[in-house]
């Protein structure tokens, strides 16, 4: 039986800090994800736009604002499949994004 394709659970199965992601994290995160495909339809936010790195970029502002759980972005960029360097300007497309429409 195939599995569905959840991008928030594979970038947190894929990374690895010293800190456990609280699976109230995961959930908000999930809902976010939602959210924002819902929202920006048929937007992108740049040439590496694809579910794995809205799914990163998301992780880390929410594990943030919600536990106060510091993730490299490096390790995000690893997990995305992207270099570091690009994930970072898009990490700021998708935080602006958020801030523009009332998530922060």
């Amino acid at each position: 039986m195939p599995l569905l394709f959840d991008p928030v659970t594979n970038i947190v199965k894929s990374i690895t800090i010293n800190e456990d992601i609280p699976k109230a994290v995961v959930s908000q995160t999930q809902n976010e994800f939602r959210g924002m495909k819902i929202r920006h339809r048929q937007g992108t936010f740049g040439k590496i736009d694809h579910e794995l790195s809205r799914a990163a970029a998301l992780l880390e502002y929410v594990a943030r604002e919600l536990k106060g759980i510091r993730i490299p972005l490096k390790v995000l960029a690893k997990a995305a499949c992207v270099s570091e360097k690009k994930f970072k300007n898009f990490h700021l497309h998708v935080g602006n994004f958020r801030r523009q429409n009332g998530n922060v």
